[in-house]
């Protein structure tokens, strides 16, 4: 059964009922899936809102007869919540870190300015660049089986997002560079687990010290990924994955 992120809302929706994909839905089920009258679909949105269906009419606006509401998030009910808070690595390696976090079953992707990060973009672009990673995130749902994406966010600064941090991010950790630190992975074991995390990772060269101070006053502990530098883009997917391994949907 194919899946399409159809990012309306389903409430009020009823069995039997047809109803109309927004433009960017349809063209992704004629144009894309090339899908014909009579084939079943999933609908889903950022909102957690499902449903099952067949498409009920072709062309350019596809209509799709509703067969039954769907509950909950089978590929997150046993997740971990994390935030992965990560300074804006260089050219489009946040794509990989967009695909792969969210296959990761991370909760929300805060996209920080860095001392030394790349150039935070302004205005219309930041919008514009908001805009394509939560499409890429919404495309990673769809392909991993998650019926939510991740939310995908861009805080002013690294103080405002820690200020912003939920509070159900209890467990904290900060990606060091310094090897000499205690794995994230003796931390996780050596700590009692918590409800949800965070998770910081620093940007090529990693945090200031200025930077570190301020993710010690906020709760998070420093924590090695091993005795190899890791890039900037493979620093959190690892993080994602051990807490995921050891505290979370993985174990």
């Amino acid at each position: 059964m194919r899946r399409i992120h159809c990012e309306i809302s389903m409430s009020g929706w009823g069995i039997g009922e047809v109803v109309e994909l927004p433009a960017a839905a349809s063209h992704y089920a004629s144009r894309v899936l090339r899908l014909q009258i009579g084939a079943p679909v999933e609908l889903f949105n950022a909102s957690g809102e499902g449903w099952l269906g067949e498409i009920a009419s072709d062309g350019d606006a596809i209509h799709i007869r509703l067969w039954e509401e769907l509950d909950g998030d089978p590929a997150q009910a046993q997740s971990l919540p994390v935030v992965l808070v990560m300074a804006h690595p260089r050219g489009k390696k946040l794509d990989l870190v967009l695909q792969k976090a969210t296959e990761l079953g991370v909760a929300a992707i805060w996209i920080v300015p860095t001392e030394r990060a790349v150039p935070r973009p302004d205005g219309g672009r930041l919008e514009g660049r908001l805009e394509r990673w939560a499409r890429i995130a919404a495309e990673a749902a769809r392909q991993c089986g998650r019926r939510r994406p991740p939310e995908v966010c861009a805080p002013t600064s690294l103080e405002a997002a820690l200020k912003e941090l939920p509070a159900w991010a209890t467990s904290r950790w900060a990606c060091a560079v310094d090897t000499e630190q205690k794995t994230l992975t003796v931390r996780l074991q050596d700590s009692q687990r918590a409800s949800g995390a965070a998770l910081a990772v620093g940007p090529e060269g990693g945090f200031t010290s200025a930077e570190l101070s301020m993710l010690g006053e906020h709760g998070f502990e420093l924590a090695s990924l091993g005795p190899r530098v890791l890039r900037a883009e493979t620093a959190p997917l690892v993080g994602l994955a051990l807490i995921q391994s050891l505290w979370g949907d993985l174990r």
